[in-house]
């Protein structure tokens, strides 16, 4: 947060990417994805090393995309993620701080679901469409490294964090009580590494520009992608180390 001692930020993890997603090998997932992502947080420095955040997501419905072609499209509203995130940097030296993050928020996620029965039907055959949104919990936990060079108002940095990724099966078979399963799921933990640069103004605005990548892919398979953030001071006092928002999936 640089000198802020609060601070509001406001950014798009999803500028740019190199490619479409597509469906992980063996995935089964019917999931359709935001192109245009944007985010927000009220960030509050409790101490020089340790702040904690209200943080806001938001996934456009419009522009969306599926991982598959013969998928349906939910069209039934946008995504929206809400919930807290904690900040704490440990100084190595004059120039090193080691960040450590964590993150619960708090989808709420639309879906469409096609039911045919095909046994015990009382003699008719028929569809259902039932469309409506489960509210899934996503948790994160990351490490991020940090240098800030003599003199210049940059910092460098470049981390991990692990995330659990939320999906839906794409088709299956439903007996019994399988009926009464949930729909979209928290899904399985996902790798992100993530790079970047933050510029901090005299007037306290801070900029960051951050590429990130999978490197655990399940169940979506993304190319490399561009964010950027800025964040505007409300309060001052000495900082901890820049942490990049984190994308949205549903």
């Amino acid at each position: 947060m640089g000198d802020n001692k609060a601070e509001l930020a406001f950014g798009s993890p999803t500028v740019g990417e190199l490619g479409s997603p597509v469906e992980a090998a063996g995935a089964n997932a019917g999931i359709v994805l935001p192109r245009w992502q944007f985010d927000g947080a009220l960030r509050i420095q409790t101490s020089p090393n340790f702040d904690i955040g209200f943080v806001f997501d938001y996934g456009l419905d419009k522009g969306s995309e599926g991982i598959n072609t013969d998928q349906p499209d939910p069209d039934n509203g946008d995504v929206i993620g809400a919930g807290v995130s904690t900040q704490y940097s440990i100084k190595l030296d004059d120039k090193f701080q080691l960040g450590l993050a964590a993150e619960f928020l708090i989808y709420s996620i639309p879906y469409v679901e096609y039911r045919t029965c095909v046994s015990n039907c009382l003699g008719l055959q028929f569809t259902t469409i039932q469309k409506d949104r489960d509210s899934i919990p996503v948790v994160s936990f990351g490490i991020i490294p940090s240098w800030k060079p003599s003199d210049h108002n940059i910092v460098l940095f470049a981390g991990f964090n692990v995330r659990n990724h939320p999906t839906i099966e794409k088709g299956d078979v439903e007996i019994g009580p399988d009926l009464f399963d949930e729909d979209v799921e928290p899904g399985p933990s996902n790798v992100v590494v993530t790079a970047g640069i933050e510029f901090s103004f005299s007037n306290g605005v801070r900029g960051m520009a951050y590429i990130y990548q999978e490197v655990v892919r399940d169940p979506v398979v993304y190319r490399p992608t561009l964010g950027l953030a800025i964040s505007i001071p409300l309060a001052k006092m000495p900082p901890p180390i820049p942490q990049p928002p984190s994308p949205v999936y549903y």
